[in-house]
């Protein structure tokens, strides 16, 4: 009797274990949109990009609803999105060589142009200014967009093809995690304009190192 009775609440345990479920999911309306990035804003909606289908997706979490919205440039391959304090959602467009932005309140897209061509911008993140930050993958920069001038400032790397993670921290940017391909002892991060001064003052990392070890976390130090 002891044996019949604790399967039966074994049977039940796992009955409401799997009417449970720990995640749910929900089908985007785009077929085969590849999704890729996400980010979450303010209100608690949720925004991520389209690779395959080159749309900007946004989700509300309340209503279990989405809309999706057509980037102007097509096949750009957007690949990492952001949002800042006043609600604008950032975006790079990889293959179009542009920052992208998105006003919520108009509906309405703005796209900047990388000044170096052909640079595949990869990775970005916003700083306290409101300005957005963001590596170039082919050109081996780190690039940054000022919204309230609507200029470019790129800072050379010593080396190419760089996957870049950038994040904010406490005193200002750095790459959280930093793959260099084909390189293997200290990279020098420069300026594209040579002053050294212009990239401390901007909080940027001024060395990036690797040790010979791949099992071994990069070295990242300040001068």
């Amino acid at each position: 009797m002891r044996v019949v009775l604790a399967v039966i609440m074994l049977v039940l345990s796992a009955r409401a274990s799997y009417a449970a479920p720990a995640a749910e999911f929900y089908t985007i309306p785009t077929p085969l949109a590849f999704p890729i990035a996400i980010a979450a804003d303010r209100k608690g909606e949720i925004w991520f990009l389209e690779s395959d289908s080159n749309k900007l997706g946004r989700f509300r979490p309340e209503t279990g609803t989405f809309s999706e919205y057509e980037i102007p440039t097509v096949k750009s391959i957007p690949v990492d999105v952001a949002v800042d304090s006043k609600g604008m959602v950032w975006f790079l467009e990889q293959d179009a060589n542009q920052v992208g932005v998105f006003n919520p309140a108009r509906g309405t897209f703005a796209e900047y142009e990388v000044p170096t061509p052909k640079s595949q911008p990869y990775k970005l993140a916003l700083d306290k200014k409101g300005r957005v930050w963001f590596t170039e993958f082919s050109a081996g920069k780190i690039g940054v967009f000022d919204p309230s001038t609507k200029k470019f400032r790129e800072y050379a790397i010593r080396a190419r093809l760089v996957h870049g993670v950038l994040g904010w921290k406490d005193r200002g940017l750095r790459p959280f995690h930093q793959k260099v391909q084909g390189i293997r002892h200290p990279s020098k991060v420069e300026p594209a304009h040579r002053d050294r001064r212009g990239l401390k003052r901007r909080g940027l990392v001024h060395r990036i190192g690797h040790k010979q070890d791949s099992r071994s976390k990069p070295r990242y130090r300040r001068r």
